[in-house]
């Protein structure tokens, strides 16, 4: 099951033309979709490409193999950790409404937080916290299918010392911005998902996205798979509740293009928080992190390197779903998917990034 569909993207009320991609390189990607999802046994993928304002979706496969259920552009997938991204749009919205500096510390938020008047909000933003990871904490990695809130989290969390002093190395950890979405709400005063929605998804138009639930009923969504000895089966089931800000998210290939919108200078951010957000890390002594060109992190970011550059871009994982965006800037191309398996994530950057060069080839 397999097809393709044309949009033309309707953004902010304005309908807005640009360059289509011709009938042989729409194949060649149609052709680099299926090889990939086949190749690893993926029940469903979704690619979409947008180029300037038109965008391009690429659909295969089902994402329900037990009910023949087929892909379509509607479909909507778990995004994992991409939902750090749009956390990190709503930091720097309000950085530049003047409720908060990415160099404050976030003691007044977290008092209690082991080394909060240490630990600043840009360090939540790229990793250089030092915050134990939480998927390394026994007492939540065994307990996955339990429905944590932000509060449990950050107190199992703050029973472990840091594991280097803040500023000073990035290392991933969910719990960064799980802090990152509860300060949200607490400066805002409205919960975190009323804010997204309002201030970042509904004004890029993804209106297939949100905040997850397992109880809430969300038509067009996907099953989780995973390998086991080469047979497919359903993926374990994991919380959606206690990812939060940090993973909770699911959406659409096609709204993770439209998100990249976000990279626009004066649509929801400055230009001046565009490049903070798109740059490599910075340590507090001044150096880049890291000192090779494999990946590094920006803010709210997993820019990995190639076309000889840092590629603004996310991943994301989570039980039976992995998914990545990258933008190209000097192009105005983004590239995204999503797939219904777990551990596809290598090759679905891979794809990503063949779709991409194919694109800025053309």
């Amino acid at each position: 099951m397999k097809g393709i569909s044309l949009l033309l993207l309707l953004f902010l009320g304005s309908f807005l033309l640009g360059t289509t991609i011709d009938d042989a390189l729409l194949e060649s990607i149609e052709a680099l979709v299926a090889e990939t999802a086949e190749s690893k046994s993926i029940p469903g993928l979704s690619l979409s490409v947008r180029v300037g304002d038109v965008i391009t979706v690429f659909d295969y496969g089902y994402t329900n193999l037990e009910h023949q259920i087929p892909v379509t552009k509607d479909s909507i997938f778990e995004i994992g950790s991409i939902s750090k991204t749009i956390t990190a749009v709503g930091i720097l919205q309000l950085r530049e409404r003047g409720l908060i500096d990415l160099d404050d510390t976030i003691e007044p938020f977290f008092p209690d937080f082991p080394r909060a008047d240490e630990i600043t909000v840009r360090d939540l933003l790229q990793h250089s916290s030092g915050i134990h990871e939480l998927t390394d904490i026994e007492e939540f990695s065994n307990n996955m299918r339990r429905d944590w809130s932000p509060q449990e989290l950050i107190e199992i969390t703050s029973e472990f010392e840091l594991d280097f002093a803040p500023g000073t190395s990035a290392q991933y950890s969910n719990i960064n911005f799980i802090l990152l979405g509860l300060i949200i709400e607490e400066l805002t005063g409205i919960p975190y998902d009323e804010y997204i929605a309002d201030n970042i998804l509904g004004p890029l138009g993804m209106g297939n996205s949100m905040l997850g639930s397992r109880k809430t009923l969300v038509y067009g969504r996907a099953s989780g798979y995973r390998l086991s000895e080469g047979v497919l089966e359903n993926a374990e089931y994991e919380s959606l509740v206690s990812p939060f800000a940090s993973g909770a998210m699911i959406s659409t290939s096609e709204d993770l293009v439209k998100l990249t919108r976000v990279f626009t200078p004066d649509l929801l951010l400055s230009k001046q928080s565009i490049d903070e957000m798109i740059s490599q890390t910075v340590l507090r002594n001044g150096e880049l992190w890291p000192n090779d060109k494999s990946m590094t992190y920006g803010l709210g970011l997993d820019m990995l390197y190639f076309f000889d550059r840092f590629v603004p871009g996310k991943t994301g994982g989570i039980s039976g779903f992995n998914s990545y965006f990258l933008y190209l800037p000097d192009r105005d191309l983004a590239v995204a998917v999503t797939a219904n398996l777990d551990d596809s994530l290598r090759e679905i950057v891979l794809l990503a990034m063949e779709v991409a060069d194919l694109l800025r080839s053309n």
